[in-house]
């Protein structure tokens, strides 16, 4: 009969800590172990922050030859600003959130290639992209005329305007969709204050065309109405009552000599 010698005893194992990973190290493979050790937030600037500048200006030389350039966005593009705003704030992951940014959400393998190299970016993302962003945003500015203007209301009182700060605060502290801060601070901070801010990062929207936005869905178009009037419309004014609440106080008063008041 025969029989089978018993298997060897498997080296024991080690780990060997880099930036928090761990790897298995056979045993008798190095004469040390490194002991596992983070860097501090200092040290990590001082080592990796001139490489990251460096293409971070890259990144803002690439955008600016790109839209300089005559044409039509495609959805590379697309992606790729939808990767740099996975960047904002202090949520954790983002090389992962950039990633996946890039990357295609089916998991059905598709029957043939429709391209002869990779490019980079998923074709078909855009579109589902642009789909779970509108209903992101629905979400969203409903929360800020219903949710928002009670807490708003119930921690610093009832005001006319509110500050970047006071609206801030209950954004982060409420989890609010940051991802729509504009809407908020258009609803409930004055118009200097919106355009101090906003001027300064270039970016593309006005304090009206987000209150215009918003009216349109809830309060007839109105845009004429300042934060106590949203406050009073979130406690429970109907449609028919948006002057009562001092929505639209002025453009009432610039209408009721043609009758439409």
């Amino acid at each position: 009969m025969f029989l089978a010698s018993p298997l060897p005893k498997p080296p024991a194992r080690f780990y060997l800590g880099c930036r928090g990973e761990e790897f298995p190290i056979a045993a008798g493979s190095f004469s040390f172990i490194f002991a596992q050790q983070l860097m501090t937030r200092q040290q990590t600037l001082d080592l990796y922050f001139l490489d990251a500048r460096h293409k971070l200006v890259e990144l803002a030389a690439f955008l600016d030859r790109v839209e300089r350039a005559e044409g039509k966005d495609d959805f590379r593009l697309h992606a790729f600003r939808t990767a740099l705003a996975k960047l904002e704030g202090k949520r954790k992951n983002k090389a992962k959130d950039v990633l996946l940014a890039f990357s295609d959400p089916t998991k059905k393998p598709i029957a043939a290639a429709t391209t002869k190299a990779a490019c980079g970016a998923c074709r078909t993302r855009n579109r589902w992209n642009l789909m779970f962003r509108l209903l992101k945003r629905r979400k969203a500015i409903k929360s800020f005329v219903f949710k928002l203007p009670l807490e708003l209301h119930r921690r610093c009182g009832e005001k006319r305007y509110y500050s970047f700060g006071e609206v801030n605060r209950l954004l982060d502290d409420e989890k609010y969709d940051r991802a729509f801060s504009a809407y908020a601070y258009a609803l409930f901070c004055s118009r200097k204050d919106f355009d101090a801010y906003f001027s300064a990062l270039r970016v593309n929207c006005t304090y009206d065309g987000l209150r215009k936005f918003v009216a349109r869905k809830y309060f007839k178009g109105i845009i004429d109405f300042d934060a106590a009037a949203i406050i009073r419309f979130a406690r429970g004014v109907g449609d028919k009552s948006y002057y009562e609440s001092g929505l639209g106080d002025s453009a009432s008063n610039s209408t009721s000599s043609s009758g439409h008041h």
